[in-house]
């Protein structure tokens, strides 16, 4: 029998950059999956959200390099944006930065009724600008670190090879008592 008390533990790879890292499924301990001295962490972070939203069965794209005007993730179930819904995402990736509610507002600005809106940052969120997203009439999902661990962690199983190369996870089962 299975239980929470399951074990992902993430493979060293140089490809990647990933250190090797154990995460407990019950375990309040943050993992960080992407090292903040690797170069490429905010490409990578980007196209692991990405990756999320098409395991969940959407299509997503990520923006180009240079200037998004604030959305780094388009995901919608055409992939063209014109079925809803129409999901943009946001995704910091600046350890210890936690995002201040004008930087939500900001973000939602933009956005029009019928688009629904997600915010990655592996920094966290300061109280006002959970607040800020609580009270948006624009629909605005906050993941933080913990929460992204989980929805990966959720979706592995449906990840591309792609996907699945950029967090390479191997399931290891811990004996229960």
């Amino acid at each position: 029998m299975l239980d929470n008390s399951r074990v992902f533990h993430a493979k060293s790879s140089q490809s990647t950059g990933l250190n090797q890292c154990a995460v407990k499924l019950n375990s309040s301990r943050l993992c960080y999956l992407f090292p903040v001295s690797f170069e490429r962490v905010w490409e990578q972070l980007q196209e692991l959200v990405a990756e999320i939203l098409r395991a969940m069965g959407f299509r997503a794209e990520t923006s180009e390099k240079g200037p998004d005007r604030g959305v780094d993730v388009i995901a919608s179930p055409d992939g063209l944006g014109l079925k809803e819904p129409r999901i943009f995402v946001e995704v910091k990736h600046r350890k210890g930065t936690r995002i201040s509610a004008d930087q939500i507002r900001a973000f939602i600005g933009g956005r029009q009724q019928g688009d629904k809106c997600l915010y990655v940052s592996t920094g966290g969120y300061t109280k006002e600008a959970r607040y800020e997203a609580e009270r948006s009439s624009i629909p605005l999902t906050l993941v933080d670190l913990p929460r992204l661990r989980a929805l990966v962690l959720e979706h592995y199983d449906s990840f591309s090879p792609e996907g699945l190369a950029l967090v390479p996870l191997k399931r290891v089962y811990w004996p229960i008592g």
